[in-house]
């Protein structure tokens, strides 16, 4: 398996949840903040687990 570009598909994905909660269309507005946070949150995670791991190589 191709972890890194597993790696790299989940964050566009995760970045595209982002914009769609951003957008706010057919959802609540508190799910459209809701969803956007939790996404943002999520990327935020995954950036320090790179950057620690940068830190190791």
């Amino acid at each position: 398996m191709d972890y890194q570009k597993m790696w790299e598909n989940l964050k566009q994905q995760i970045a595209r949840d982002v914009t769609y909660h951003r957008m706010g269309a057919m959802q609540t507005m508190e799910e459209a903040v809701y969803g956007e946070a939790i996404n943002k949150g999520i990327l935020a995670i995954m950036a320090r687990m790179e950057e620690e791991e940068g830190k190791k190589e």
